[in-house]
C-alpha cells in the first residue's frame, strides 16, 4: 500500500516507523541475547534518525533495510526517497496496516502542533494539509476494511439472498 509523507519531516517518519518495529526477522533469528538486549535499550531519538536522513542524503541512496537507531538492528524494507512510500514489506514484518497508523497517528501531532497557528501562516497551511491527508487516508482505510469485509463474504446459494430464481 502506498502511503503519503508529503509535509512530515522524513526524520519524523523514519524514527516513528522505527520505534514501532518489532526487533524481529531473519537477523534476530539466530542471536536471541541481541534480541533481548534491544529490548533493554531506550528508543532511538531525532536526533539518531536526522543523521540517518543526512547520510542518506548524501548518498541518495533513501531504502532502508536493516536500521539501527540506537534500539538494536529493524527491519524496516522502505524506501523514503518520495512523497509517499509502499509500506507492504514493512507491514508484512511488523503488522497488517502499521505503517499507515504510525504514519497518520504521525500526522495527527503534527496537526494538533499547528492548530493554533494563523491560518494565514505557513503553519496554518501546513496544518490544513495534515488534516486533509488525515481525513484521506482514515477513509481510505476504511474503504479498503469494508472491501475485505465484502471479498470474504460466502454468498448462499441462488444469490445473496439465498433465493433461487
Amino acid at each position: 500500500m502506498k502511503i503519503m509523507i508529503v509535509g512530515l519531516n522524513k526524520a519524523d517518519v523514519l524514527l516513528a516507523l522505527y520505534n514501532n518495529a518489532h526487533c524481529e526477522g531473519p537477523a534476530m533469528s539466530h542471536a536471541p541475547m541481541m534480541k533481548m538486549m534491544s529490548r533493554m535499550m531506550p528508543p532511538a531519538t531525532i536526533e539518531t534518525a536526522q543523521k540517518e536522513i543526512d547520510a542518506r542524503f548524501k548518498s541518495h541512496n533513501f531504502h532502508f533495510d536493516y536500521v539501527d537507531l540506537g534500539g538494536g538492528p529493524k527491519s524496516l524494507k522502505l524506501d523514503l526517497s518520495g512523497f509517499e512510500f509502499d509500506s507492504s514489506q514493512y507491514d508484512e514484518y511488523h503488522g497488517k496496516d502499521l505503517a499507515e497508523k504510525v504514519i497518520n497517528s504521525l500526522r495527527t501531532q503534527y496537526t494538533s502542533a499547528l492548530k493554533d497557528a494563523p491560518k494565514q501562516s505557513f503553519a496554518g497551511l501546513l496544518a490544513a494539509v495534515n488534516t486533509t491527508f488525515t481525513h484521506k487516508a482514515s477513509e481510505e482505510s476504511k474503504q479498503r476494511s469494508e472491501e475485505e469485509a465484502g471479498a470474504s463474504f460466502i454468498h448462499a446459494p441462488g444469490g445473496p439472498s439465498g433465493s433461487k430464481l
